[in-house]
């Protein structure tokens, strides 16, 4: 607005910093170094934004999981466009059917949501969901392609 001036600025007070406390000491205390030789001693931790290595056959088999995982939800979209555009491009020809198409799709999205989860869980349960999704790909491709 024409005519105002701007308001001066009021100084604010110095407050403490959190975890500052009157009483507390002005200086760090580090921890004793422990003694040669002790077992106690803990290893330093690993900086963050590092996991622990995972043993070379977890990641191999992850790889073959998440390869089939995605295969096989490439392939439900594939059947899901050849279930709408059969009918309309060949007279005779219907599709592939339903259930066959929402199988597909749902374990590959499944194996999709398996494959996320999966960095956040320990190595035998890694293992274990590795495992569940190569054998339900499995079983979908047995059920719907070889009966």
């Amino acid at each position: 607005m024409p005519g105002t001036a701007p308001l001066p600025r009021v100084p604010e007070p110095e407050r403490p910093r959190p975890g500052d406390h009157p009483d507390a000491p002005t200086h760090r205390i580090a921890p004793a170094p422990a003694a040669r030789g002790s077992r106690t001693a803990a290893a330093p931790p690993a900086p963050s934004g590092q996991q622990a290595r995972v043993p070379r056959p977890l990641r191999i088999l992850e790889g073959v999981s998440g390869l089939l995982g995605a295969g096989l939800l490439l392939l439900g979209v594939l059947l899901l466009v050849a279930q709408l555009l059969a009918p309309r491009l060949v007279d005779a020809a219907d599709g592939p059917r339903w259930w066959v198409v929402g199988l597909h799709l749902g374990v590959g999205i499944a194996a999709e949501a398996l494959r996320g989860l999966r960095r956040r869980c320990p190595v035998g349960i890694r293992y274990l969901l590795a495992c569940l999704t190569i054998t339900a790909v499995a079983v979908v491709l047995v059920v719907t392609w070889w009966r």
